[in-house]
């Protein structure tokens, strides 16, 4: 079970949801300096040159898309809309999920299925 993502869905997770999250959290906790998907990117973000950022930003969230899409990135094309791409509604609300876990930032739902909204 991927925690983050699914923790994602919630803003306050029910308290079940939550106990079953901290009792996985406590039994398998991670390695000292494994940080999340967030950590690291945020680590790499920082670390990148400022004129990079926007490479960089592109290349994860392509790969949140195919992900999400289960295609290979390298079919992402960036200028393509995600609807032409394949992504409904269902599946953006995956990926609004995933960008939250992995990227820290909160899309609306209408954002990602309105107007033909691209990678780029």
């Amino acid at each position: 079970m991927d925690w983050p993502v699914f923790l994602a869905w919630y803003p306050q997770p029910p308290p079940l949801v939550a106990d079953l999250s901290a009792a996985v959290a406590e039994a398998d906790p991670p390695a000292a300096g494994d940080g999340s998907a967030l950590e690291t990117f945020r680590a790499a973000f920082r670390a990148t040159d400022p004129a990079a950022r926007e490479a960089l930003l592109t290349d994860r969230f392509t790969q949140v898309v195919a992900g999400v899409l289960r295609m290979p990135p390298e079919q992402v094309d960036p200028v393509t809309g995600l609807g032409a791409l394949g992504l409904d509604s269902l599946l953006a609300m995956e990926l609004r999920s995933r960008v939250q876990a992995d990227l820290g930032v909160t899309l609306p739902v209408v954002a990602l299925l309105g107007n033909t909204p691209s990678v780029t």
